[in-house]
């Protein structure tokens, strides 16, 4: 396992740690995935459904046929459905928990990011969503540092020019992320905090467990 990856399994890691204790979710609590994605390459438990003791009440969903087909062969006792997270196909206040992992940083604009917040707060009694904070000097999906600084033309000359070199199995897109003060601004209600495995902290992490919150 490189060292990157050993960082993004501690870093999951500590994320569930949070979930457990902010949320508590039960046995009987129905948990939507948002943005379900199967196991990759690193050894060990690495995604929500690896570590949560009650499999079958997870749903994983997204937008890609194709992944969500290897979720389901990844997590055959989870429940596993086509959606777009701008537009969930629930009722309101239907769902006890949503659960969204380092996704809401692929809708290419901050209006497609308002739809996916509105969503998860209309259907989500309560809600765990993390994504990388902006402010942090290396854009981890593609482990280069500052290029998410730069305007999106300059991004997309620097993308020209590196070419192949993104890690294997990496592919450039359009990426928005979020600082705590936007990340607060799409869920004024919930906590929003930075979580720190490094020297300054890499993800921001906002949750709602029932309880407002004004920080």
């Amino acid at each position: 396992m490189s060292i990157i990856s050993k960082f993004q399994l501690k870093s999951r890691n500590r994320k569930f740690e949070l979930f457990f204790k902010e949320i508590n979710p039960g046995a009987e609590d129905i948990i939507l995935n948002v943005g379900a994605i199967p196991r990759v390459s690193w050894s060990g438990p690495e995604q929500l459904e690896d570590n949560y003791p009650w499999p079958t009440q997870i749903l994983g969903g997204g937008n890609e046929v194709e992944g969500i087909f290897e979720y389901r062969k990844c997590y055959p006792e989870s429940g596993a459905i086509v959606f777009d997270g701008c537009y969930l196909p629930f009722k309101d206040n239907s769902i006890d928990t949503i659960f969204s992992n380092a996704v809401i940083e692929h809708l290419e604009t901050f209006e497609n990011q308002r739809l996916f917040a509105q969503e998860i707060k209309r259907v989500g009694k309560k809600w765990f969503i993390t994504t990388p904070n902006f402010w942090f000097p290396i854009e981890l999906h593609y482990r280069l540092p500052f290029i998410h600084w730069f305007p999106k033309k300059t991004q997309f000359y620097l993308k020209k020019f590196i070419g192949g070199r993104f890690p294997r199995g990496v592919f450039f897109n359009e990426l928005c992320l979020l600082s705590r003060t936007k990340l607060k601004k799409l869920f004024p209600d919930s906590t929003v905090i930075k979580q720190r495995i490094t020297l300054y902290p890499e993800t921001l992490i906002s949750y709602y467990n029932g309880k407002l919150s004004a920080k």
